[in-house]
């Protein structure tokens, strides 16, 4: 039993060992979050979280934002009015998923790769099919506090179709402002939780949890075409 434990504390040394070079390795160094052609979002870490708290979707963040510049090739600018991050009022708290201007979702693909108590430099660019400069924001970002979530694979029926609905609410609000692109994303990811439901054993589901499915369904596809 003592060299079980003496095993057991030696691996989590090691492991720990591990992870802080992990963390010295990337630390003040710029990585990449994500690419697009249109598109590059950047991230430097400049003081490490707790890696053992993460955001998933829709995860409860509180975040803080400062340093924050924006410009285009012209010199500065204003962030589009549709951004809730970077305009007033923002309150600092950001539900994983549930953002709708592409800054905003932008932000969330940061977040998800921060861990609870970390501080970055996030860099966002975004170009014409020239290649010319249409926006650049770059700011400071700390997740100050996280609530935790089940991955969506975890989800029960009932969640699962709670946030469709959620999302198809959404998407036809956006629809009405004619904000169509968002609207079609919304009304997407609802029915990726539909996707996340089956298969559905017709046999023994219950009658009216099928039939609600099948008419979220349709809905869905109608709102897209």
């Amino acid at each position: 039993m003592e060299k079980k434990v003496l095993l057991e504390n030696y691996l989590r040394r090691i492991q720990s060992e591990v992870q802080n070079c992990e963390l010295l390795t990337t630390m003040n160094k710029e990585t990449i979050v994500s690419h697009r052609l249109d598109r590059d979002v950047w991230k430097t870490v400049v003081k490490p979280g707790d890696y053992t708290m993460v955001p998933y979707e829709d995860s409860r963040c509180k975040i803080r934002i400062w340093h924050v510049k924006c410009e285009n090739k012209d010199g500065p600018c204003e962030v589009e009015p549709e951004c809730r991050i970077f305009n007033s009022p923002f309150d600092g708290n950001v539900i994983i998923g549930n953002m709708d201007s592409f800054v905003d979702r932008d932000v969330e693909l940061v977040l998800q790769q921060m861990c609870l108590g970390e501080i970055c430099d996030a860099r966002f660019v975004y170009k014409n099919v020239f290649g010319d400069l249409m926006l650049q924001i770059n700011c400071r970002i700390e997740l100050v506090d996280l609530t935790e979530e089940q991955l969506i694979s975890d989800w029960s029926w009932a969640r699962l179709f709670e946030s469709a609905v959620h999302h198809k609410e959404r998407g036809v609000k956006l629809v009405k402002e004619k904000r169509i692109v968002d609207g079609f994303r919304r009304f997407s990811k609802a029915l990726k939780m539909l996707v996340a439901i089956e298969p559905v054993d017709r046999l023994t589901a219950d009658p009216e949890r099928t039939k609600e499915l099948l008419n979220m369904r349709i809905k869905l596809y109608n709102n897209m075409a």
